[in-house]
């Protein structure tokens, strides 16, 4: 039975991104360097998690590369390692979450980059090799599991099912071997910001130049192939941008933004969705 008929309440599905007030996120981070043979551990992080009466997804990740070993830390009422396939995780390559609230009024509400559980692997492919660990659903599998994510609209307290393109996603990444290069935006000689990301249809790229300086602008994908290059000649000092279009990126997923100047170099993490 679908996780979706246990909730005896009428569902609003909400279709329009922008009706929504706040998208509500789960991230997983990146993690360079993993080295074959070592834990690994990956929190997953909530923001805007207001009201939420119940969730279900799947995280997926390559079984070649990471090997599940378990999942703790449960930051949840009612949450726990049962709430988890976890019995199947350890060859199929995917976790099924399915959780629902103690209580459908008022929800649960968590504050911003709360981590609501964490994920275990074991690091078994080789070096150079990657993984992605994406949020997402599954169809070809019994029982299917639709990405749903149900919480209280109010003042009504109405209750809302919002599918993977209503939410703010942000994909984890584990790196065998060798680093994804990124730069802190603390420590950021352009001050290089990206705004939408994630993404889902176009991203604009601003950065500060000091002095008028020629730049070359890479589009790379996880594993150091370029998608995108463009070189621009005698840009001038100050505040200067480009616009970035989701049809530079084969599929959904994270990618890396380069830019370079004579000196400098920044770099940040595009997510496409």
């Amino acid at each position: 039975m679908n996780f979706r008929l246990r909730i005896a309440f009428a569902v609003l599905w909400l279709f329009s991104v922008n009706a929504l007030s706040a998208q509500i996120g789960f991230s997983l981070p990146i993690i360079n360097g993993a080295v074959p043979g070592t834990n690994k551990s990956l929190s997953v992080r909530v923001s805007n998690f207001d009201s939420i009466v119940s969730m279900q997804y799947v995280i997926r990740w390559n079984p070649a590369v990471l090997e599940y070993t378990n999942i703790d830390l449960f930051n949840l009422p009612g949450l726990s390692i049962q709430n988890f396939n976890a019995q199947r995780a350890l060859d199929s390559g995917f976790v099924r979450l399915l959780w629902e609230g103690p209580n459908s009024f008022p929800g649960v509400s968590l504050l911003n980059d709360v981590s609501i559980f964490r994920l275990k692997f074991k690091v078994i492919g080789p070096d150079t090799s990657s993984t992605f660990i994406r949020f997402t659903e599954i169809t070809n599998a019994f029982p299917a599991t639709d990405f749903e994510i149900v919480k209280v609209i109010r003042p009504d307290s109405t209750l809302a099912a919002f599918n993977e393109l209503q939410c703010n996603l942000v994909h984890g990444f584990v790196a065998v071997g060798y680093t994804v290069a990124t730069t802190s935006p603390d420590n950021d000689p352009l001050a290089l910001s990206l705004s939408p990301n994630p993404f889902s249809e176009n991203t604009r790229a601003e950065f500060y130049l000091a002095q008028t300086a020629d730049i070359q602008v890479v589009i790379a994908d996880a594993a150091g192939r370029i998608l995108f290059q463009e070189d621009l000649p005698q840009l001038p000092a100050g505040k200067q941008g480009i616009n970035i279009n989701k049809a530079v990126f084969p599929a959904k997923g994270a990618y890396f933004l380069t830019i370079r100047t004579g000196s400098q170099t920044s770099s940040r993490t595009l997510i496409c969705n």
